[in-house]
């Protein structure tokens, strides 16, 4: 596990963000800093730790992960319960060869084809 995470205060001031509701500005916010993140992005997140942490319903959850969707923040597969957030590597860009490769590891192990592909393709791939 990361111990921590960026976010660019910048996000304040986005259109895209402050358009979103609350429950939809704290989804944003626990894809971009949950247990689960990792340095590529994307993972695994399972509804029921989503529902846990934040003490949601799944109902609520599924509202407020379509909305972020439809903004444009992440991309989603229902399928495998995976997660992309879209622009990642614009707030936490690769650094060298090292972390490219770890990054490309960690995009591998995902089980949805299409954010794999959305990731490998952010990243230059």
């Amino acid at each position: 596990m990361r111990n921590f995470s960026k976010v660019n205060p910048q996000i304040w001031g986005r259109k895209p963000f402050k358009d979103l509701s609350d429950g939809g500005k704290l989804m944003i916010f626990y894809f971009l800093t949950c247990r689960h993140q990792n340095s590529a992005g994307c993972y695994q997140v399972p509804d029921g730790y989503v529902t846990s942490d934040l003490r949601w319903t799944q109902e609520q959850y599924d509202t407020f992960r379509t909305e972020v969707e439809q903004a444009g923040w992440i991309a989603y597969d229902v399928e495998t319960q995976e997660v992309y957030v879209i622009d990642w590597f614009k707030e936490n860009p690769i650094t060298n060869d090292k972390h490219r490769e770890g990054v490309k590891r960690l995009i591998g192990m995902l089980d949805s084809e299409k954010l794999a592909s959305l990731a490998y393709e952010a990243i230059g791939e």
